[in-house]
């Protein structure tokens, strides 16, 4: 399975990291299983020039979006940015969510962890309340953890 992470201005550089631990994790035990190994994974950015974390570090990435193709899934991990920077930072999240839309409508699988992607998520698919109508054009799952509906639909998220 091919996967991108998608890095953006102020992404949390651990969520990226996280990542990568866990596949190379599940590809050792696969390995030690005797199986093959079946992740392979980039990062990439919207130009394929590094990005700053919001904890300030710099995250190296392997290519730009529009130059890298046939991932099965795509990543966005969550942010560490104030509501200043968020509204700073639209321009990226337009790009990054036409993108996004792109990829999801030639059938990739976008994926998203960390609470704190679920404001940016909205920003990029433009979701406000329907956030449950993620895959339903397509009868693809989106399940998201009720507990979070409070935070998806306050006021700042939009």
């Amino acid at each position: 399975m091919k996967l991108a992470v998608l890095a953006l201005e102020g992404c949390m550089h651990s969520a990226i990291s996280g990542v990568a631990d866990v596949l190379s994790l599940a590809n050792h035990v696969m390995q030690q299983s005797g199986a093959k190994s079946r992740f392979t994974w980039q990062t990439l950015s919207l130009d394929g020039k590094a990005v700053r974390a919001g904890g300030g570090q710099t995250v190296a990435v392997d290519g730009a979006i529009g130059k890298r193709a046939g991932f099965d899934v795509i990543l966005v991990p969550g942010s560490l940015v104030d509501h200043v920077t968020a509204e700073r930072l639209q321009p990226q999240y337009a790009r990054a969510g036409a993108w996004l839309r792109q990829q999801h409508a030639n059938g990739r699988l976008i994926g998203a962890f960390c609470s704190g992607v679920f404001c940016e998520l909205i920003q990029i698919f433009h979701f406000k309340r329907e956030v449950s109508q993620i895959g339903a054009d397509n009868n693809r799952a989106a399940p998201i953890e009720f507990a979070y509906l409070n935070f998806l639909i306050a006021p700042w998220c939009f």
